[in-house]
């Protein structure tokens, strides 16, 4: 056999190795990606929650998405702003969401549907990466937008889920429902005289930059939130991100400077973890607030009688049922 037919051969068997193994770990990641999203509530630590969301196409589109960490998936509930205004909105925030992460999940959900509201929880924007995990996070968000299915980011997780019980607590399109009370003693959080350390990063700015951009080429507003937190937030932090927000061109809502006339926070009874995150009853007094802002500033049907979302009915009901109590247990005993 001549050399170049064995060079030939070997390039052949080489090609036919790469397309084989692209079609077992294509199929593969596929296999992965409908197992964990069948099973979401197994998904450990709400840890990928919402990127698993992100990459499925919501049945008659969205209004309104907001993305960020826990400090978001603590405080707005969809499934109230559908109730009080027939507005369909999902919460994709996650656990310690990373900007890397909002902005390709922001990719996958306008790929799938055209919410003309983005709202980000402002926490992420000083979540401390080095270098290295920096370009790590970038280079894996990367791939997982990239490569079809989950075989990238969701490699590990299904192993723990295997055999493991779902989560007690379901999520309502996003929001997680929690009733545990701790109150917090950092009320002078927002004291103007405290002043603390504050950066955004260069990373961070790249990537807003390339989220302003992504929601102005589909259409949609984007709107930095502050949401209440006497652990995480303080006026230093206010500060930097109103400047922040105009050098930008966009709109900053700080919900911690918000007057108590309007959003009735009491640190008593609405937060779970001593001020850090809020429960089901600091979370029903923010999106009051917010589904009365989203009502004043955008033109969005409401949807509540529409045959076509019947859905939304149907799980508010069941959001209800478990919510309503909640809140009224925490009230009551707030009263004694």
């Amino acid at each position: 056999m001549s050399t170049t037919r064995r060079h030939l051969n070997r390039g052949v068997g080489i090609i036919l190795f790469w397309v084989i193994f692209a079609g077992i770990f294509l199929a593969y990641s596929q296999g992965v990606f409908k197992y964990c999203s069948d099973n979401t509530l197994k998904v450990h630590g709400s840890y990928n929650r919402g990127w698993i969301n992100s990459k499925r196409v919501p049945e008659g589109g969205l209004d309104a998405v907001m993305l960020g960490d826990s400090e978001c998936y603590s405080a707005i509930s969809p499934m109230q702003l559908w109730n009080e205004y027939g507005v369909t909105s999902f919460n994709y925030a996650q656990s310690g969401q990373k900007i890397q992460e909002t902005y390709f999940m922001l990719r996958n959900i306008f790929d799938n549907s055209q919410p003309k509201a983005v709202f980000l929880e402002t926490n992420l924007l000083y979540r401390k990466q080095n270098r290295l995990d920096m370009v790590q996070s970038s280079l894996d968000e990367l791939a997982s937008y990239v490569i079809p299915g989950g075989g990238v980011r969701l490699h590990d997780t299904w192993k723990v889920m295997c055999g493991q019980a779902p989560q007690k607590t379901p999520e309502y399109k996003g929001f997680y429902l929690n009733n545990k009370v701790k109150a917090s003693k950092y009320l002078d959080y927002m004291d103007k005289d405290k002043k603390r350390s504050a950066h955004i990063s260069r990373t961070v700015d790249w990537y807003s930059d390339r989220i302003i951009e992504l929601c102005k080429e589909n259409g949609a507003e984007l709107i930095l939130i502050s949401t209440p937190s006497t652990r995480n937030w303080n006026y230093t932090r206010h500060e930097v991100t109103e400047d922040f927000a105009a050098g930008k061109g966009i709109t900053y809502i700080d919900l911690n400077t918000i007057d108590k006339s309007e959003l009735n926070i009491d640190w008593n009874t609405d937060t779970k973890d001593g001020g850090d995150h809020l429960n089901v009853s600091g979370a029903q007094r923010v999106t009051e607030w917010f589904g009365r802002y989203i009502d004043k500033n955008y033109d969005f049907a409401d949807k509540r009688q529409d045959a076509d979302y019947s859905e939304w009915n149907s799980i508010y009901d069941e959001y209800n049922g478990k919510i309503t109590p909640m809140i009224n247990r925490i009230r009551s005993a707030g009263k004694k």
